[in-house]
């Protein structure tokens, strides 16, 4: 059985024999050895086959070269004739099925020489210039060629969340295969993306209107997953109020970095829509208000109303949330959410400042560190 060896007569070679790891030269010289088996090629702007080594002129009677003649005399060549003839009888889908087949077990060294075939066709500005008139048309090719010329020049490098969205695009497109309807079970989403879906989950007064147009679009995880992968998140808050196990996750992470320094201590007031909802994670209560949860509480049907009336008499509808942040003074790190308090932006200075002592007196506090 003959060994594969490195290849001979190039400047740049190597021993190894996986493809990845070969040089451009000797990927140029695999190139070449492969056309040197050619027999014929197909000419499908011309719906014609020829020889490769067509003569281009003649003067036979039917136009026909003696290299061409001759390949249409190749055995090879009429049992790939008959075989395609066969093929094109089947339905669409049955064609695509012997296509996926094909694609499946053809050898990847076979495979990306016609890739890297392509790309250097389109390295040629004539070629990629007819290339990009293919946006004249109506079918939906203008941007992709676009994009396509931008990933060219390394332009989407700094672009991974649009990646992202344009794999999972692919990947919705693909699992839309009706003769295989498993494809669409068993979607995986990198965590780059998933991060990207939480923040459009959150972002504005209908976010989940938003979130279900924009996931009928392209994809994406359910709203449900969006939030069971954010209570599971180290850094979600079981409690939003100043509790002692919300301090106690800030004085583990600055015993763990060892750190003894003074830390950072501050509240962010951001804007939010004046809303009432009914909510029973955490038993059943009605959330939106500056009020404390247990005057909140709901225990039947009767209790939703006269709480929503006491908060609207009270005047007490949240229209902000201010969030307490600690921040340990070392560069690089990210500061730490230890509650998250409505308040309807009118706090004084002098209740902010009782906030802060609070903070500060608590037992478990990293000032007391």
């Amino acid at each position: 059985m003959s060994v594969i060896g490195a290849a001979q007569g190039l400047e740049e070679t190597n021993e190894d024999t996986e493809e990845r790891k070969w040089t451009e030269e000797e990927k140029r010289a695999f190139d070449a050895m492969l056309r040197a088996f050619a027999r014929w090629e197909v000419d499908y702007a011309n719906g014609v086959i020829r020889a490769v080594r067509c003569e281009g002129r003649t003067e036979d009677p039917e136009g026909i070269c003696r290299a061409c003649r001759a390949v249409m005399d190749d055995e090879s060549f009429k049992r790939s004739v008959r075989r395609k003839a066969a093929e094109a009888k089947l339905d669409p889908e049955q064609q695509h099925n012997r296509l996926m087949q094909r694609e499946k077990f053809t050898p990847l060294n076979l495979s990306s020489s016609n890739v890297r075939t392509f790309n250097a066709a389109l390295q040629d500005p004539l070629v990629f210039d007819v290339y990009q008139r293919l946006r004249n048309g109506d079918n939906g090719t203008d941007c992709f060629l676009a994009l396509y010329h931008a990933a060219r020049q390394g332009k989407l490098s700094k672009h991974e969340t649009f990646l992202d969205i344009c794999k999972v695009f692919g990947d919705k497109l693909r699992c839309n295969n009706p003769s295989d309807p498993n494809l669409k079970y068993g979607v995986r989403y990198n965590e780059n993306f998933r991060n990207f879906m939480i923040l459009m989950r959150g972002h504005g007064g209908n976010s989940a209107r938003q979130y279900g147009i924009l996931q009928t679009q392209i994809g994406g995880p359910s709203t449900w997953t969006l939030r069971t992968l954010v209570a599971n998140s180290k850094d979600a808050l079981s409690n939003p109020e100043l509790i002692f196990e919300n301090v106690a996750r800030v004085k583990w992470f600055i015993d763990t970095i060892k750190y003894c320094g003074p830390v950072a201590v501050g509240g962010d007031c951001t804007k939010v829509r004046p809303r009432l909802t009914y909510s029973n994670n955490y038993r059943s209560h009605i959330l939106g208000s500056v009020l404390p949860l247990n005057e909140c509480e709901v225990d039947d049907e009767d209790d939703i109303e006269n709480v929503i009336k006491k908060v609207k008499d009270a005047k007490a509808v949240a229209s902000q949330v201010r969030a307490i942040i600690i921040e340990p003074a070392i560069p690089q790190t990210p500061p730490l959410v230890v509650a998250l308090i409505p308040t309807i932006g009118k706090d004084t200075a002098a209740e902010i400042h009782e906030q802060k002592l609070l903070m500060v007196l608590h037992p478990n506090s990293p000032h007391r560190a």
